[in-house]
């Protein structure tokens, strides 16, 4: 009778979401109009904006790379211990794995409940805070970008996203802001379904993330498929992940537990499928709005203003 109980009331929550997206496209087919966003700049303020890089704790070889990347751009970072899938037994792995639709590994876990640590942190700060994986390469041009973007009064909802994917996004047709000085753009993300390595969001909007955080997802399928918030990618990206330009780079094996790349699947088949089915209604509406109002396309991107080491693993000798 629980288990009824459980399905009837995750039946329930799917046809409030629904009822939710059509509500929610004639407000976006509103904002799609006049998608012009007002912004004005602080003046006289010489803050940096705060960087936290999320990084195990005894990956030196990560570390030494983003202290020398960061020094050489200058920029000041602070690292937040990740979450390591040693850290969580294979029965704590499969919980999460039970409230997924699709299979699983530890590492997945570590670094959902890693992002989770980050906004808790991000929600006591008084201003944005750029988030990014300890794997990536940033761009020649990030720090203009980023003063830019900390310089920007938002509504308190928007979430910047600065990261290249070779996967397709699906984007508002017009930009809500362009620069002509740094030659970059902002538009309003619509499909993202990969990537979540480099991001700037601020405290209200970190609080509400965490608060919403209740139970497990892919940490892609979560962080952008939020209905109330403002998502926007930046263009041309400011960050890849190491292997993006040149999948034989890598950083030297930190070695790690088995278990971090152990697949767990969820237990029940019906369950599983109620998910997908919970996950594909919260991501219609920005199907719908997409469809209407962006276009599908790759994200822009200047290789050039990427420096890669060719020999990236005496990069920690």
């Amino acid at each position: 009778m629980l288990e009824v109980k459980q399905r009837t009331e995750r039946l329930v929550d799917i046809g409030s979401a629904f009822r939710e997206i059509k509500s929610e496209l004639r407000a976006e087919s509103r904002q799609a109009r006049c998608n012009i966003a007002v912004t004005t700049q602080k003046l006289g303020d010489a803050r940096s904006l705060k960087i936290l890089v999320i990084s195990l704790k005894n990956n030196c070889s990560r570390r030494n790379f983003q202290q020398r990347q960061a020094a050489k751009l200058g920029l000041d970072i602070e690292f937040v211990d990740a979450v390591s899938a040693d850290e969580l037994s294979p029965q704590k792995i499969q919980s999460y794995a039970n409230q997924w639709t699709r299979p699983i590994r530890g590492q997945d876990v570590a670094c959902t409940l890693s992002h989770w640590k980050v906004w808790e942190m991000v929600a006591a700060q008084k201003e944005k805070v750029c988030v990014l994986e300890d794997d990536v390469v940033l761009s020649e041009n990030i720090r203009s970008v980023l003063e830019h973007i900390d310089a920007l009064e938002n509504s308190w909802d928007y979430i910047y996203d600065l990261e290249y994917a070779l996967r397709q996004h699906t984007l508002g047709k017009r930009p809500v802001w362009w620069d002509d000085k740094l030659k970059i753009s902002a538009s309003i993300i619509y499909k993202n379904k990969r990537g979540a390595a480099a991001y700037i969001l601020g405290p209200r909007a970190a609080q509400r993330l965490r608060a919403e955080a209740t139970q497990y997802w892919m940490m892609e399928a979560f962080l952008w498929t939020r209905r109330w918030a403002t998502l926007v990618q930046i263009e041309p990206c400011q960050v890849v992940q190491l292997d993006v330009f040149d999948s034989n780079a890598s950083f030297p094996s930190n070695g790690g537990p088995s278990i971090a790349r152990e697949i767990f699947r969820n237990q029940s088949w019906l369950e599983a499928k109620l998910v997908r089915l919970k996950v594909s209604l919260n991501e219609a509406m920005q199907a719908l709005s997409g469809a209407l109002f962006g276009d599908r396309r790759p994200l822009d991107v200047n290789r050039s203003d990427f420096q890669i080491p060719k020999k990236f693993i005496q990069m920690n000798e």
